[in-house]
């Protein structure tokens, strides 16, 4: 395979304009881990790596410029702590950060802005973090998402739970929807926080509202839509929406409440998704994470480290082939974030060709 691209992509990333801002998914400290991850096979750019890391101490020395998971200082954290693989890798955050945090969380809260990308539970994977370090201020902050989410849910008749999204719509994917909702609420109950039993009890019902929008595959060609049943129209095979991100918050929550019924069930559909191989048809249009190929190889390559199942190892080598074929049709790589960019592409080829690991796939939620 050509293990020339990674170095490709990390001279790339070296002379393209720098990211004015440190969010984890769209700002500098995406190419900041991937220089990290690179630094193991090529150790003189631990230097450019540790560069960014000063460039984000003295940024938020300057102010904090944004909250949110994506583009602010909540996942900006969680990748320099990332690079600590000691006991305490956030002893660095300050109380002001902290108390700063729980204070936009408070606003998205208001308006009921759950969203995982740009919203309160985005910041409550932080707060996660920060929680296990004995953070009592991480602790406020949970039960404070939990206790929103508890009073601003929308039952319907059979006891299935939603939320309404940003755009006022109920919606069951990952980057903005309900996925991300019952993976931080699983995370929570495999960390035992059980504040008023409210994570189990939401993540079950939020369960039954995701299995109720299945729709017909045969007809849309996935077995979940966009957002809900109300648009009906099938949804891409990404990352970002559709069955697979849905599908990896099903599997987490099948193992935390021990429900293998949900298991079996989620691990068909992802089965079922390695058939998805047309690009046009599937809307796979680039190489990056959030909706191209290298998202889709890399679920591929977790789900069959942890399962072992043989299509799923073959759908991770075609989407990893795919993925260099993309890469060489594009002539301009100008992004270099980790979420849409060439970060993402690169630490994806990184572990394919020199298995480095993905350790960094849980900032993914995977």
């Amino acid at each position: 395979m050509e293990k020339h691209i990674v170095h490709e992509i990390a001279q790339s990333i070296l002379t393209s304009e720098e990211p004015n801002s440190y969010g984890l998914l769209t700002g500098y400290t995406g190419p900041m881990i991937f220089l990290s991850e690179y630094s193991k096979i090529q150790p003189e750019y631990s230097k450019k790596a540790q560069d960014y890391i000063d460039r984000f101490y003295a940024d938020i020395d300057q102010g904090i410029v944004s909250a949110s998971y994506a583009r602010g200082i909540a996942g900006a954290c969680l990748a320099i702590g990332y690079l600590d693989e000691g006991k305490k890798p956030l002893s660095f955050v300050s109380r002001s950060i902290d108390e700063y945090l729980a204070s936009e969380a408070e606003d998205y809260l208001s308006v009921q802005n759950f969203d995982f990308l740009h919203g309160a539970v985005g910041i409550g994977f932080y707060f996660i973090e920060r929680a296990k370090e004995g953070s009592k201020i991480a602790h406020k902050a949970l039960e404070s998402i939990l206790d929103s989410l508890d009073q601003n849910k929308m039952t319907g008749e059979n006891d299935e739970v939603t939320f309404l999204n940003f755009k006022k719509v109920s919606d069951i994917s990952l980057s903005h929807g309900l996925s991300s909702i019952l993976i931080f609420l699983t995370k929570l109950m495999e960390n035992g926080f059980v504040y008023k039993d409210i994570p189990r009890n939401l993540s079950v019902k939020i369960i039954r509202y995701i299995l109720s929008q299945k729709i017909d595959r045969e007809i849309s060609g996935s077995q979940f839509p966009y957002t809900s049943k109300e648009n009906n129209k099938g949804s891409r095979l990404a990352w970002c929406y559709g069955d697979l991100g849905i599908c990896i918050a099903l599997l987490k929550a099948s193992e935390v409440l021990n429900d293998l019924p949900l298991k079996m069930e989620a691990t068909e559909i992802l089965v079922y998704n390695t058939t998805r191989k047309e690009l046009t048809k599937n809307l796979v249009r680039d190489s990056e994470i959030c909706h191209g190929t290298s998202g889709i190889s890399l679920i591929y390559h977790i789900l069959n480290k942890r399962y072992k199942i043989p299509e799923f190892g073959d759908c991770e080598k075609y989407w990893t082939e795919k993925t260099i074929e993309l890469y060489h049709q594009k002539d301009n790589h100008k992004n270099i974030s980790l979420l849409e960019g060439l970060s993402g592409t690169g630490l994806v080829l990184l572990n394919s060709l020199y298995h480095t690991g993905t350790r960094w796939s849980n900032f993914f939620l995977l």
